[in-house]
C-alpha cells in the first residue's frame, strides 16, 4: 500500500531521474495509453521503449531501495 509519503518520495526521484525515463513512466504507468501510443508521443520505436521502461524501472527502484 502506498502512502503518500511514498508517493511524495517517488515524485521526487523522478525529477531527479532521465528525462526520457521519467516521460516514458508516466505517460505508460499513469495514463491510458497504450505501448504504441507511448512510443508514437516519445517518437521511439516500441522495443525502444521497453528497454527504457526497463531502465527507468530499474533506476527507481534502486533510489527508493537505497
Amino acid at each position: 500500500m502506498q502512502t503518500s509519503r511514498d508517493r511524495e518520495r517517488i515524485q521526487i526521484e523522478m525529477k531527479n531521474m532521465n528525462r526520457e525515463h521519467a516521460h516514458a513512466i508516466l505517460l505508460k504507468g499513469m495514463t491510458q495509453l497504450t505501448g504504441s501510443q507511448v512510443s508514437d508521443v516519445l517518437q521511439i520505436s516500441h522495443g525502444n521503449l521497453r528497454v527504457i521502461l526497463h531502465r527507468a524501472r530499474n533506476e527507481l527502484a534502486a533510489v527508493l531501495q537505497a
